[in-house]
């Protein structure tokens, strides 16, 4: 569910003999969303798994021995061999449906001018400049239940906040013989990521009036979201190949946000032209060119990736990786965050 709300304005003014636009806007958007997921419950797919007769009938081993784990009452033999061989309570039983409630809100506020600027050497110059705040947050809910003990979900509440403000100035110059630049700079700064230049020079060319050619070289940011800063769990159970034993091992994945992230940094070139042949009406071609090179680029290592470079003398991953008793399950699972 997502509600956008927003308000603004517009207006001139004269200042400096020259003539102002000016627009101003706030705006709220809320988003509500719901998971859940089908997923088989851990340690009741174990006791449920853990059949033997009793007198003359198949149970669960903890309903005939008896168990004080809650999670014991209401078990159901499952037979994991062939289809069609369980009934609905035995998959009720170990079924489930793990859940959580998560709300992000954004706030945004600018105010922005504009003018041309009249000189005696060259046409008008256009000129605008502005500022932005922006407010961006997450919280949640996920019931206890749905915590923990699950091959997939395993949810928690995220709660997290940052701030942006930016500052902005852009400009478009008319140059002679048909060539006009156009340059940008913007100055944003982070609560949690920091403070980040960035800019744009662009030049372009009609040498006739059929034929336009341009040329882009700029500095651009992409800051890290919500969920790369502040998530807190989730994740499935899965396998993957153990290094050291080279048999396969269940692992639980506890994937973590890094509030120590800061933008990824990219140079980006582009070239590019648009042929509009005027005895041709409504036929446009374009051609482009673009060089993009990332610096700081923010991603996640897998789980294998993550036990293959700990098992190649990588101490900082291998400090993501705990091991821990089996839990009903086969073989050692292996708890790691993304970092």
């Amino acid at each position: 569910e997502v509600n956008r709300y927003v308000v603004g304005a517009e207006g001139s003014f004269s200042l400096l003999k020259m003539d102002w636009k000016w627009d101003a806007y706030y705006q709220r958007g809320i988003s509500k969303n719901n998971i859940s997921l089908i997923s088989a419950h851990r340690v009741k797919l174990g006791y449920a798994t853990d059949a033997v007769w009793d007198d003359d009938q198949i149970v669960c081993r903890v309903t005939r021995d008896g168990s004080d784990d809650p999670l014991a009452a209401g078990c159901v033999p499952f037979n994991r061999l062939g289809i069609g061989v369980n009934s609905p309570e035995a998959v009720n039983y170990i079924m489930g449906n793990p859940s959580t409630m998560q709300r992000l809100q954004q706030d945004v506020a600018a105010l922005n001018f504009s003018t041309n600027i009249v000189n005696p050497w060259l046409d008008p110059i256009g000129l605008a400049f502005g500022i932005e705040h922006r407010s961006e947050k997450v919280s949640g809910f996920t019931p206890l239940e749905s915590r923990s003990g699950w091959y997939s979900g395993n949810f928690s509440d995220t709660f997290g906040k940052y701030d942006v403000t930016e500052g902005f100035v852009e400009t478009l110059i008319s140059l002679p013989a048909n060539f006009e630049f156009n340059g940008a700079a913007r100055l944003t700064s982070y609560s949690q990521a920091g403070e980040v230049v960035t800019w744009k020079t662009g030049l372009s060319w009609s040498p006739f009036s059929d034929l336009r050619l341009r040329a882009v070289r700029s500095r651009d940011i992409r800051a890290p979201n919500l969920s790369e800063l502040f998530v807190t769990g989730g994740g499935a159970t899965n396998a993957l190949l153990n290094p050291w034993s080279g048999t396969n091992s269940r692992f639980r994945s506890v994937p973590q946000g890094n509030l120590n992230l800061k933008p990824e940094k990219a140079d980006t070139t582009s070239l590019g032209l648009v042929y509009q042949p005027s005895f041709v009406p409504g036929l446009g071609l374009s051609i482009d060119y673009y060089d993009i090179k990332i610096n700081g680029a923010i991603a996640s290592l897998s789980a294998q990736q993550i036990v293959d470079r700990c098992k190649d003398g990588n101490a900082e991953l291998c400090r993501q990786i705990s091991l821990s008793l089996p839990d009903n399950l086969a073989a050692p699972r292996y708890d790691y965050g993304d970092g």
